[in-house]
């Protein structure tokens, strides 16, 4: 949900296709996400480094017998991150909100946007 310096106020829905919910449930297996941290906002979660003004993004999965939400500070940092990578600790889980980003693009939930999708940083 947006609350300021977003280009969308409020929550935002999208209904997913067959094959999308498929590909989004195959993404939650693969980064093992209730196995995840609950937050990485600073190094008491494990955060190796950490920057100061970034976005974050904060993800929610209800099953029908488990629930979980995860706050992700994108200024929790990797320390001397490859060039080819994010730089985003923990990695998986900035590679999982990536793929949920490339599955709904930002622009599909706005009214007359157009374009790729900018709601991930690199």
């Amino acid at each position: 949900m947006g609350k300021r310096d977003v280009p969308l106020l409020g929550p935002a829905h999208q209904q997913l296709s067959a094959e999308q919910l498929a590909a989004l449930i195959d993404a939650i297996n693969d980064v093992g996400y209730f196995n995840l941290n609950d937050q990485y906002i600073n190094t008491t979660d494990g955060c190796p480094v950490m920057a100061t003004d970034n976005p974050s993004a904060i993800t929610r999965v209800k099953t029908s017998s488990r629930e979980k939400s995860i706050h992700h500070y994108y200024g929790c940092q990797i320390a001397n991150a490859p060039p080819d990578a994010s730089g985003v600790y923990p990695e998986a889980l900035y590679q999982f909100e990536a793929r949920i980003d490339a599955m709904v693009p930002l622009t599909a939930l706005i009214p007359g946007a157009s374009g790729p999708s900018t709601n991930a940083p690199r």
